[in-house]
């Protein structure tokens, strides 16, 4: 009599198991739900992308990749909180190379945001460190040096962004062309005619070359 009441019994707790164990597998994974962040950013949604985030922050604090994402939506709206997450991540231990890139990319855009231009070049030689022949890094460093005249550095960089067979614009003439009239300021006709003739001899010449 009491075996015909305990079979009963171990079926509704083998069933109760199951459908414990079941409901378990259908709950999403972090992957799945950091796609989903991705998916409302792509939709352009980043209310939801952002509130995705923070759910999943406080799913699993490890996930660097949800953090990174977080800041790099917070950089329009709070530019202060974006920095924080950024700089609080960068010195987590047992990073890939691949993640400190991505981080020192979005310290260097958060720096550029608030016109830091030293800190923002400081990051962006942190990913050349780390992969000197990375496309992007070279193109930002190279950038700062036009806007700051740098002439000769931005040919530098250039040169190496040519090299490595990137889809540049290709400014080596342009470059030329202004150190030319660097020196032709200085009244160094020698080196302002060198610099002259090489932005007239480049594959693409600048206009007013």
């Amino acid at each position: 009599m009491q075996i015909t009441y305990l079979v009963p019994l171990i079926v509704v707790i083998l069933i109760v198991i199951f459908l414990i164990n079941n409901r378990k597998s259908k709950q999403p994974t972090s992957v799945e739900i950091y796609n989903k962040a991705l998916k409302a950013i792509i939709d352009n949604n980043q209310e939801r992308a952002f509130q995705i985030l923070k759910d999943l922050i406080q799913q699993d604090s490890n996930n660097t990749e949800a953090y990174l994402l977080l800041g790099n939506l917070l950089r329009d709206r709070n530019i202060d909180k974006a920095l924080k997450i950024h700089q609080s991540i960068i010195v987590r231990p047992g990073l890939s190379k691949q993640m400190k890139i991505q981080i020192h990319q979005a310290l260097g855009l958060d720096y550029l945001e608030v016109g830091n231009m030293i800190r923002a070049e400081d990051e962006f030689k942190k990913i050349i460190g780390l992969d000197s022949k990375n496309i992007w890094a070279l193109t930002m460093l190279k950038n700062i040096c036009i806007d700051n005249q740098s002439w000769d550095k931005a040919l530098d960089l250039e040169k190496k962004l040519i090299k490595h067979q990137s889809k540049s614009k290709n400014e080596e003439s342009m470059l030329n062309y202004f150190i030319a009239m660097d020196y032709k300021e200085k009244d160094n006709q020698k080196n302002y005619i060198n610099f002259l003739e090489k932005s007239v001899l480049s594959e693409h010449v600048y206009h007013e070359s």
